[in-house]
């Protein structure tokens, strides 16, 4: 018994690299959803099934809004925004800009992780940051995680926009709407 334990860990020892090595894709979260589909924009998406919807909202497409924390003083929001390129930019060019127009929005931006990812079948970039904004006389910290695509020299951005302290909390919302981000 004692030498099949050990040819078991031995196995496992060899199999763990290469197994860390195959791209995976990431599964959706189990979370119950409703289809958004905007046909102006030739985009769909699954979202939160309890989530409001806010259509031509401040400069985005679309708003999804979730539960208001802090005492009901935020509301928890994924937003797309998009965009016309004026001209023919590669992702990591358009990345650049998205992120110099962000830390002249917000001062002390720090971006905390990146990676690449596939969304809608274009190449994308999730970045994650934090920055100090006031609303209303409140200060708060937010930990927003921003995805940028393109497609036929159109931006795209979705946003999780949330405080700091809940942004674990409802990740699995974000990678929910990045992960079923479909064009028509």
């Amino acid at each position: 018994m004692r030498r099949l334990i050990i040819l078991y860990a031995v196995i496992l020892l060899v199999l763990l690299p290469v197994a860390g090595c195959q791209q995976q894709s990431p599964s959706l979260p189990d979370i119950e959803s409703l289809t958004y589909t905007n046909s102006e924009y030739g985009f769909s998406v699954e979202y939160p099934k309890d989530w409001d919807i806010l259509e031509d909202y401040m400069g985005r497409v679309v708003v999804f809004i979730g539960p208001s924390v802090l005492e009901e003083t935020y509301y928890i929001n994924i937003n797309i925004s998009i965009e016309q390129l004026s001209e023919e930019m590669t992702l990591e060019d358009y990345g650049i800009t998205v992120e110099s127009n962000t830390q002249m929005a917000l001062p002390d931006y720090n971006k905390v992780d990146e990676y690449s990812t596939t969304i809608g079948g274009q190449p994308a970039t999730v970045s994650t940051l934090t920055a100090t904004v006031e609303l209303e006389g409140t200060e708060y910290t937010l930990k927003d995680s921003c995805a940028i695509f393109i497609e036929d020299s159109v931006g795209y951005i979705i946003t999780y926009d949330v405080p700091q302290e809940f942004h674990d909390q409802y990740a699995d919302c974000f990678e929910l709407v990045i992960g079923t981000f479909e064009f028509d």
